[in-house]
């Protein structure tokens, strides 16, 4: 989930809307880095007073996106207190710079990185 300004069109060929814009292409790369079932909000969400303290949200820590400048800090929404995801080798895969940006792959020595998941506590060798 992300937060911010669209424009909007209405396209008579589908008889749908279209959206455009930087945070639709912000909300798009943080839906792929979730794992099914998972809620990523981005930091201008989390701190929207209609979304803070009211949901449980659990910072993730800064990521990288393909093709947005700059770091995003991204947040979990922590629907159910004793589910929780750990982090996704699949997303280290596609993703290995938010992996290490996490702590958690090196791009450089092409493997994880010993340490522990902030969520689960599981070790990585």
């Amino acid at each position: 989930v992300a937060t911010g300004e669209v424009q909007v069109c209405y396209d008579k060929q589908t008889g749908l809307m279209q959206y455009f814009g930087q945070i639709v292409g912000i909300a798009a790369r943080i839906q792929a880095l979730a794992g099914g079932g998972q809620v990523l909000v981005s930091e201008e969400t989390a701190a929207d007073p209609q979304v803070r303290g009211v949901y449980d949200l659990q910072r993730l820590g800064d990521i990288p996106l393909r093709g947005v400048a700059g770091l995003q800090c991204l947040y979990e929404y922590r629907c159910l207190p004793f589910r929780h995801f750990p982090i996704s080798l699949s997303l280290l895969d596609r993703n290995p710079i938010a992996g290490a940006a996490l702590g958690y792959y090196s791009p450089l020595t092409d493997g994880l990185l010993q340490g522990q998941c902030h969520q689960c506590a599981k070790v990585f060798p």
